[in-house]
């Protein structure tokens, strides 16, 4: 799926591989944030944040990017770079 296909709230996944020899498939589902939702973010690129499924639960099925901005326990990951492939869960 293309980035800009990422509807914030809607839950996605990561797929890692916890081993060299790629047997060991790691799965982490994650919501989406938004892109580039803080002030100090770099305009001329665009980085997409994700929200752990466990402080989304805790923190109520409605996280927007505002309130994600304004609340200091939750925990995001960031993928910058452009080649990042995401896939929506269905």
């Amino acid at each position: 799926m293309s980035p800009r296909d990422l509807k914030a709230g809607r839950a996605y996944y990561r797929v890692t591989y916890a081993d060299k020899d790629l047997t060991i498939p790691v799965v982490q589902p994650m919501i989406y944030g938004g892109s580039n939702i803080f002030p100090d973010d770099d305009p001329a690129s665009v980085t997409y944040y994700f929200q752990d499924t466990v402080s989304h639960s805790c923190g109520g099925q409605s996280q927007t990017p505002r309130t994600i901005r304004s609340t200091r326990r939750l925990r995001l990951q960031s993928f910058p770079t452009p080649n990042t492939r995401f896939n929506a869960v269905c």
